[in-house]
């Protein structure tokens, strides 16, 4: 596999210990090559960062120059500095399930990422080679190491924010590993206020769009959510501001619940978590991928998104126990004031009596130990020991005139 790229270096090109042999491919922010690592014999995959809108490569001296705009040097070096750290956190990882950083270099007016290398391909290659769609065991078998290795990056601070078929690689034996982490990118977009925002349309959550939220674990867990839907219904979710702009007008969600679009096709709980996971407020989705993978498993329970109870927006809590109380509340309240006035139109003297009435113990009549006995009911009274009150009464007489 091999891509071409204007400003890439070119073959046989000498990166300290590496030759460059290949462009792998290319994107908004770098270049990612096939190399030789010239000690052992061994191929790598380098990144190279590079972000085109805001810099190129000189020819003659192969350095990468950002734009003479002040701005575009501000903005290069902030996410030179981003790139770097970011490498150097992966270095620190030896996880099967995240790509392996080897070691960074700084060369040529920026910085390159040394990563293994193995054969393999993209979830996105696979897919196009199954039918667009994988099967349930398939699926899990991807996305429950995923969520091992994610699990591990969050813990020390770290988020991918471009999780996304293309980014999920396959080695040959089947085992995945997440690659190309996004939040360099992330950070040089908020930045740059005016610049182009740079996410993935449909695998991307809400607040990683401008003045959305607040980016965390939960933001990774929606697009995991979105990559697992991709698989199970064959087509790229509804982007998510999108519909988040539906939930605040009160429209339907443009999105398909996946367990309605598959039901039948999956377990239950399966595309219950995926809609849960792919929730467009962040605090109704599984707060870490652990969580996630819990409900993956049936470890934990939740309600169906793709089952809103009647009457309920798409994307809009159910009323809580809280709020029954307080509704009940409002409801007592009203029915006092009702009343109050029902007593000022009936007559206060009336109804006091009627709820002495009411409220006074009634002595029902001792049963007779002795059947046939000639024991009576007292004048007054009923054989079952009780009769409607007079002031009850007359408040009826008054209702039916």
């Amino acid at each position: 596999m091999s891509a071409y790229h204007k400003n890439a270096l070119r073959p046989g090109y000498a990166l300290a210990e590496y030759t460059i042999e290949s462009v792998l491919g290319h994107g908004g922010f770098g270049i990612t090559y096939l190399a030789r690592d010239n000690a052992l014999g061994a191929e790598v995959a380098i990144k190279e960062y590079l972000p085109q809108e805001i810099a190129a490569r000189d020819e003659r001296t192969a350095f990468v120059v950002p734009g003479g705009a002040k701005d575009s040097i501000r903005h290069y070096h902030w996410g030179l500095k981003n790139f770097v750290k970011e490498a150097r956190a992966l270095a620190r990882f030896k996880h099967p399930n995240i790509v392996r950083v080897l070691r960074f270099i700084e060369a040529n007016g920026t910085a390159y990422t040394v990563m293994e290398y193995e054969q393999g391909r993209t979830l996105a290659q696979e897919l196009k080679q199954a039918g667009q769609r994988l099967d349930e065991p398939a699926l899990l078998r991807i996305v429950m190491p995923i969520l091992n290795g994610l699990d591990e990056v969050h813990k020390v601070g770290l988020l991918h924010l471009d999780i996304k078929p293309e980014n999920i690689y396959l080695r040959r034996d089947g085992t995945p590993m997440l690659i190309d982490f996004g939040s360099t990118r992330h950070a040089m977009t908020e930045s740059r206020p005016a610049g182009r925002i740079a996410l993935t349309h449909g695998y991307a959550p809400v607040e990683q769009y401008p003045d959305k939220g607040q980016l965390g674990p939960w933001s990774d867990v929606y697009a995991l959510g979105a990559t697992m839907y991709r698989c199970v219904t064959g087509k790229r979710p509804a982007d998510a501001l999108a519909r988040y702009r539906a939930v605040l007008d009160y429209k339907a969600d443009p999105l398909v619940p996946a367990a309605r679009a598959e039901a039948g096709r999956y377990q239950p709980m399966v595309l219950e978590s995926i809609d849960g996971a792919m929730q467009v407020y962040a605090k109704d989705r599984p707060q870490t991928a652990r969580e996630f993978q819990d409900y993956l498993l049936g470890r934990k329970k939740r309600i169906s998104a793709a089952s809103p109870v009647p009457g309920i927006a798409p994307g809009r809590r159910e009323r809580t126990p809280g709020r029954v109380a307080r509704f009940a509340r409002y409801v007592t309240i009203l029915l006092m004031v009702a009343g109050l006035g029902i007593a000022g139109w009936l007559g206060w003297p009336e109804v006091a009596g009627l709820w002495r009435a009411v409220m006074e113990p009634v002595e029902a009549e001792a049963p007779n130990p002795h059947p046939g006995s000639d024991a009576k009911a007292k004048p007054g009274e009923s054989s079952e020991g009780w009769e409607l009150p007079a002031a009850l009464r007359s408040i009826f007489n008054r209702i039916s005139r």
